[in-house]
């Protein structure tokens, strides 16, 4: 049964299952016009709340089996029945089951997949200075009601990242652990784009840095620009706007570097 358990948790991960799987009646159409009416084996999927998945099945070794899932509030359930006497009795056993499990157990939400984490990761070079993250899916701790279970959660995610950052991106995984072991994880997103800095954001952010020290001495600016001229990093173009005539610099990227540098001289 538990390899049973097994396959079926992996089937119910195609939400496209569920298309067909909580079908009660279907007709066929034959060549000559007539129809066939069908209906689901599983009597479950129309009498029992939240069932909508399942497979029946008989043979003279196994006996009467049915394997099926139902959700109420979050928390889906599987059961599985193997060698029941007849048909009757692996429902019923079967909807036992699922009530027993919805009356004293419940889905604890620890982490929510459509809330952004409260820690932000750090980007360099990009025109936000954080980006903020998301758990790819919700996790749950499956426990019995009233039950008090120790648990931890772990981000473990960049410190920092290089942009461009696309929403999506994968930057770490959230871990939930329980008296030292791991019991869930998921992987943590972007939870929105972070473009990379041109020319001109970092043409701005030298300003800001500058600033300061422009008001302290006006012929800094002017050290700094010929320091720039003389390294080949920097280009002087004047030309006439609105009957004036004005400078143009343009500074290199290793000239944005070296200004960073220069900072420890002034």
């Amino acid at each position: 049964s538990k390899d049973i358990v097994m396959i079926f948790k992996d089937l119910i991960k195609h939400k496209n299952y569920f298309d067909y799987s909580n079908i009660w009646l279907s007709k066929i159409e034959h060549k000559d016009g007539r129809y066939t009416e069908i209906s689901n084996t599983n009597k479950l999927i129309r009498y029992y709340e939240g069932c909508d998945s399942g497979k029946t099945g008989y043979t003279s070794e196994a006996g009467h089996c049915l394997t099926a899932s139902a959700k109420r509030n979050g928390m889906r359930l599987i059961s599985v029945i193997i060698d029941a006497p007849n048909s009757k009795i692996r429902f019923k056993e079967t909807s036992d089951l699922f009530n027993f499990g919805f009356d004293n157990y419940t889905n604890k939400l620890l982490v929510a997949s459509d809330q952004p984490l409260q820690e932000k990761i750090c980007v360099e070079n990009g025109k936000k200075e954080q980006v903020e993250i998301v758990a790819s899916s919700s996790l749950y701790l499956f426990c019995q009601r009233n039950q008090t279970v120790p648990v931890e959660i772990v981000l473990n995610a960049h410190k920092k990242v290089k942009a461009p950052i696309n929403k999506g991106d994968i930057l770490g995984k959230i871990e939930i652990y329980s008296n030292g072991k791991l019991i869930n994880y998921t992987d943590i997103l972007a939870l929105e784009d972070v473009q990379m800095k041109e020319y001109g954001d970092k043409v701005n952010d030298i300003i800001k840095d500058l600033k300061p020290y422009i008001v302290l001495s006006e012929s800094t600016l002017y050290t700094i620009l010929k320091r720039l001229e003389t390294a080949n990093m920097l280009t002087v173009r004047t030309a006439e706007h609105g009957g004036r005539l004005r400078k143009y610099y343009h500074i290199t990227e290793e000239g944005l570097k070296r200004i960073e540098e220069f900072k420890d001289d002034w």
